[in-house]
């Protein structure tokens, strides 16, 4: 997403925590530059984000909590009860928050999206291509009303981008992000090589 999206990155300690947000800087022709958050804690697991007034939530993510990298990461949409990084600006007050209010666990909340490297392809002798999938449920349809599918990805050319549900560039971008700090390090199926590849892949999801 380097042609149409900046990201920035900054850290604030908050006693023996940081706090780490992500800017996600789109830069869209002919209008104001988009900024969304997604934030998160180095000692915590889980990021937060907000899209159209919906607190979500990458749930799965490793940050320092881990020394080892996930497999499978799911963007749940949180109740709007439930305690985000992107409402309580510590995480003393994000627990303060959870322990004042009961709350369904998380298995029973919706899942917007969902990233997996299971089937991963490693190729032998120190050359490894890195593939993860991030399948997603599509908010916006196409102006024409199609669907989306490999021929109308053939058929709209290099303007692909523009005919993108908006939801789905930001959240692509995200996990894009998410999975190249996680491929960092070692996998608990597989070491992961030293180059990445993204590519677009119709109906069945994004692989990178």
């Amino acid at each position: 997403c380097a042609n149409y999206c900046t990201i920035l990155k900054k850290m604030e300690s908050h006693n023996f925590s940081s706090r780490v947000e992500h800017d996600f800087i789109f830069h869209r022709k002919d209008e104001p530059d988009v900024h969304i958050p997604m934030i998160n804690y180095n000692q915590r697991k889980n990021a937060d984000t907000a899209i159209h007034g919906l607190n979500l939530r990458w749930y799965g993510t490793t940050s320092l909590a881990s020394p080892f990298g996930s497999n499978s990461i799911n963007l749940l949409v949180l109740d709007d009860t439930m305690a985000s990084y992107m409402n309580q600006q510590t995480i003393e007050e994000f627990d303060s928050y959870s322990r004042s209010r009961p709350t369904r666990p998380l298995g029973y909340l919706p899942v917007w999206a969902r990233y997996t490297d299971d089937k991963v392809s490693v190729i032998p002798k120190k050359r490894t291509l890195r593939v993860a999938t991030l399948y997603l449920q599509e908010t916006d349809s196409f102006d024409d009303g199609s669907s989306l599918t490999s021929t109308n990805y053939t058929e709209m050319g290099s303007n692909i981008i523009e005919n993108v549900p908006w939801d789905s560039q930001i959240l692509t971008c995200m996990c894009m992000l998410l999975h190249e700090y996680e491929s960092r390090k070692e996998k608990r199926h597989t070491a992961w090589g030293s180059s990445t590849t993204y590519m677009l892949n119709g109906p069945a999801g994004l692989l990178m």
